[in-house]
Order: structure tokens, then C-alpha cells, then sequence
């Protein structure tokens, strides 16, 4: 079950590497998702993880951690399911005008967050 936890912190850690190296690859993901019912199938997969960090939390060393991690990336899914597609589309558009500088701050938090979560596993 632990093992499940890293390879989504491995996941979370190598995309924050992502943004911070290649902040272009962000426009490119979420043209790539605009297209057609990617949109949904985005939210399924980021569901997941949720879902395998909620499951798998009391075996974990830090459960709090995985399970509130893990509780905000399901609510996210929840909420990017039950808003009109027409909000999410705005605010991708926001994030995707970001500059790169801005795009490479948000990969280090989001390296922070993997690093967070595979100590906590």
C-alpha cells in the first residue's frame, strides 16, 4: 500500500520537475486536455490518485498528511465534475496565461507537495 503512495508522490514529484524545467509544457498539457472528453478523463485519472491516497492513508507513517492530500485532490474532482465545464475552461485560461517564471514557482510548490508526500508515506 505504501508503494502506491510513492509512486504517486514519484508522479506528483516528477511533474513539479516538469513545470520547473520546461514551463512551456504546461500550455501544452492543457491544450492537449481541451481536446474533445480529455477534460473528463483527466479528472477520472486525477481522481484516482485521490481516491489510492485516501485507501491507503492509515498505513502510511503521517496518515493526517496522505489523507488530507489525498481528500483535496478527490474534492477537486468532486468540484471540477458538479461546475460548468465553462468555469473550468476559465480557469485553465487563467493558469495557462501565466509567465514562465510564475509556471516554474508553482512546479516548486508542486515538487514541495511530492516531496511532502513521499516523506509521509
Amino acid at each position: 500500500m505504501i508503494l502506491l503512495v510513492k509512486a504517486v508522490a514519484i508522479v506528483i514529484i516528477v511533474w513539479g520537475c516538469v513545470l520547473i524545467l520546461r514551463p512551456s509544457m504546461l500550455r501544452k498539457v492543457l491544450a492537449h486536455i481541451r481536446e474533445g472528453n480529455r477534460f473528463y478523463t483527466a479528472g477520472i485519472l486525477k481522481g484516482l490518485f485521490g481516491v489510492i491516497l485516501l485507501l491507503t492513508a492509515a498505513s502510511c507513517r503521517i496518515p493526517w498528511i496522505v489523507f488530507f492530500l489525498g481528500g483535496l485532490t478527490f474534492l477537486s474532482v468532486i468540484l471540477t465534475f458538479i461546475v460548468r465545464k465553462s468555469i473550468v475552461e476559465k480557469l485553465m485560461n487563467w493558469v495557462e496565461s501565466r509567465s514562465k517564471k510564475q509556471v516554474s514557482m508553482i512546479g516548486t510548490v508542486v515538487l514541495a507537495i511530492g516531496a511532502l508526500l513521499a516523506l509521509a508515506a
